[in-house]
């Protein structure tokens, strides 16, 4: 009897240790799975509201330049280039965009770039656009907001961040950012002066072309 009962004791050891180490390793693995490599890392697919590694803001992963950093050399080799025009220290290149929009624009000057403006309303390339009031918590309200002057149409206004370095280009009724310009920060009137070719009447597009 007495060796029955040592036998069951360490039994019950035996099956506790292994309890134990099956739990260890479960929770291992989940913990493990929710990590992601840097290299791995997903893309958003809206808006990300997150900082790269130097501490830049992203706007959104369509975004393909970093401002008074990337140079045209790397524009013309990691884009498609519908046209390319110089005025004086400043090239602008067309670019083909992946949203609703046919073209985005990049702007260098002495061969580094100072302005971007980005399309972002596409459901398969970036996912549903974000809202405004999402960088107004990380920004807080516009400096100024000028109605129905985007060459998007009627029902997008600019929601502009001069002095931060950035202009959203906003659905007045939905709220939602069809478009994100990025230049170096600049005061309000220096933009509007600058950047003026976006800043003009807004032509009647059809409503479906919002839709």
């Amino acid at each position: 009897m007495k060796t029955n009962k040592q036998i069951f004791i360490i039994l019950g050891v035996i099956f506790f240790l292994t309890l134990v180490v099956l739990l260890v390793v479960v929770s291992s693995f989940f913990s493990s799975s929710q990590k992601t490599s840097p290299g791995n890392a997903p893309t958003p697919t809206s808006a990300p509201y997150t900082r790269n590694k130097d501490g830049v803001f992203i706007f959104t992963p369509l975004q393909r330049t970093t401002i008074n950093k990337t140079t045209e050399k790397e524009i013309e080799t990691k884009n498609k280039i519908i046209s390319k025009t110089r005025v004086g220290n400043v090239t602008s290149y067309k670019v083909k965009s992946a949203t609703i929009g046919e073209t985005d624009e990049i702007r260098t000057e002495d061969g580094v770039v100072i302005f971007e403006s980005t399309n972002i309303f596409n459901k398969k390339a970036g996912g549903y656009p974000p809202k405004a009031s999402v960088y107004e918590k990380e920004f807080g309200k516009p400096e100024k907001i000028l109605k129905s002057v985007s060459p998007l149409g009627k029902y997008i206004s600019a929601y502009i961040y001069a002095t931060k370095g950035f202009t959203l280009f906003v659905n007045h009724n939905t709220n939602t950012v069809y478009m994100v310009q990025r230049f170096a920060p600049m005061s309000l009137e220096t933009y509007q002066k600058t950047y003026a070719d976006y800043l003009q009447p807004a032509p009647d597009y059809p409503k479906e072309t919002f839709q």
